[in-house]
């Protein structure tokens, strides 16, 4: 780049958006936010959706979750659309600090726009709202899903009622393994003293 400008050949929009993915690669999202300011400030009209999209998924890949949603608020205040590239990134900055409720978020947003959501960073949303215990989102995500036509909806459901049910049970019997405990019965907490 440096060697473009001192050769006085001018960037043009293709070599900004290049440079910001070099740094978004490299997991740079400063420099990024530099070279998205140049090109904004450039006589090309401001960013376009692709450095939007290279904005937003730097942030991501660093983990940055506000400074992605600030981008994207920002890109949609300009009226660009966002598109599938936009979606993935925002989903994977939420997975990225654990964030099942925003993640779930965005994949619906992404499907009432009939944008479909990279298979794996589906998985890994399902998987962490099941760890937070978030079903009842899981379960809209889903439905979301399977009415923007994705296919295989249906074994994530039952993945997710399996999750529900063996965590309901699971409730159930530590919370009567506490109430044994508390009125003298055996129970698992005491079990060796009872079969002495």
């Amino acid at each position: 780049f440096r060697l473009m400008v001192d050769l006085k050949v001018d960037p043009d929009r293709m070599t900004y958006t290049i440079i910001m993915k070099s740094f978004s690669d490299q997991r740079r999202p400063d420099e990024v936010v530099r070279i998205f300011k140049q090109l904004d400030a450039s006589a090309f009209g401001g960013a376009d959706k692709i450095a939007f999209n290279c904005l937003i998924g730097a942030h991501g890949k660093a983990g940055q979750l506000e400074e992605a949603e600030e981008a994207y608020n920002q890109m949609l205040k300009r009226s660009i659309e966002p598109d599938s590239v936009t979606f993935n990134s925002m989903v994977r900055a939420c997975c990225s600090i654990k964030e099942p409720r925003k993640a779930v978020l965005f994949v619906k947003r992404a499907c009432a726009k009939q944008i479909r959501i990279a298979p794996a960073l589906a998985d890994v949303t399902v998987k962490m709202c099941i760890a937070a215990e978030e079903f009842s989102e899981c379960k809209s995500m889903l439905k979301s899903m399977k009415q923007a036509g994705v296919e295989g909806v249906d074994i994530a459901e039952r993945f997710v009622e399996e999750r529900r049910v063996a965590s309901t049970q699971k409730e159930k019997s530590v919370g009567l393994e506490r109430a044994k405990f508390w009125i003298g019965l055996p129970n698992k907490y005491y079990d060796q003293d009872w079969k002495k």
